[in-house]
This record gives C-alpha cells, structure tokens and sequence, in this order.
C-alpha cells in the first residue's frame, strides 16, 4: 500500500499568506516614504525639519497607540474582518493623498 503526499499548500492558505504579506510590506513601504521624503515635504509645506519630524512622530505614536486596542476590536469584530478594513482604509488614504493635485505657483 502506498500513500502519496501533496506537498501544494491549499489555496486558502495560499491567499492568507499574501495577505499577510501584502499587509506587513504595506507599513514598512509607509514608513519608508514618510523617511524618505522627510525634506521634500518640508519644502512643499513651507515648514521646518523640526515641524515634520514632530507629524510623523505622532503618527507612528499614534500607531503604536493602536496596537493595544486592536485585541478588544478583534474580540468584537473579528480578525479577518478587522484585517480587511484595515488594508482597505490603509489603501484608500495614500492613494486619496496621491491623487491630491498641487496648487499651482
């Protein structure tokens, strides 16, 4: 009697792992942005180092002030749901910012 093994992840699992992938790339692609442009956008804005070194300090405290809440949202909503609502809102607001057009000078 032989028993043969497949060794293909089901495709549920499959799709799991690039969401979680997508979802990780995402935030570390956010970050390096707001690092990256860090000049740029005290240009652009007319502001000092200073002043947008303090904006994406909030943000990343506001970040990590989330973090905690985030386990009584997922008792309440549920995991996956609470997933999917994230990344779309975390898709909708950088496009959103994006498509912004710049005042002309």
């Amino acid at each position: 009697m032989t028993q043969t093994f497949d060794n293909r992840l089901d495709p549920a699992l499959r799709r799991l792992i690039a969401v979680l992938l997508l979802g990780g790339g995402m935030g570390i692609l956010s970050g390096s942005m707001v690092a990256v442009a860090t000049e740029t956008l005290s240009h652009a804005l007319k502001t000092s180092l200073s002043t947008v070194g303090w904006v994406s300090t909030g943000y990343l405290l506001a970040l990590t002030v989330t973090i905690p809440v985030t386990s009584l949202a997922v008792t309440r909503i549920g995991g996956r749901k609470l997933w999917l609502i994230g990344l779309g809102l975390f898709l909708i607001g950088p496009l959103g910012s994006g498509l912004v057009q710049r005042p002309e000078r």
